[in-house]
């Protein structure tokens, strides 16, 4: 079996191609909305939605890194590595700023009723 430039051609442009889709696939599922650990929860129907929003996006970020790493493990070719490796770095850090985020607004509203509580003590 011989393989000739546009063989090539054609196996490159099925791989861009399927890395497209499954990137369009990871932002449909951006508007999903997550399960939020209850931990995080603030009883505040506006802030849990949110949060449902961005929990759905924290778990559509997570399984495009699980591809990225997988992918990451079965590619040989320096260049493509080294792009993969940098998106998994940047997934990375967007799912640990994320996992912050998702704690923000649990503690502003704990932290706003303890400020609300020593307010009234002082005055």
């Amino acid at each position: 079996m011989s393989f000739d430039i546009h063989d090539f051609a054609r196996s490159k442009h099925g791989a861009e191609r399927a890395l497209h889709v499954e990137r369009a696939a990871a932002r449909l599922r951006l508007a999903e909305r997550g399960l939020v650990a209850a931990e995080n929860l603030t009883g505040d129907p506006h802030w849990d939605s949110f949060l449902q929003i961005l929990q759905g996006q924290l778990d559509a970020m997570k399984e495009l890194l699980a591809a990225t790493l997988e992918k990451l493990t079965s590619w040989q070719s320096t260049p493509e590595r080294e792009r993969l490796c940098a998106e998994a770095l940047v997934l990375r850090t967007q799912i640990d700023l994320m996992e912050k985020i998702v704690q923000i607004p649990k503690v502003l509203r704990e932290d706003g009723e303890r400020a609300r509580e020593f307010l009234r003590l002082v005055s």
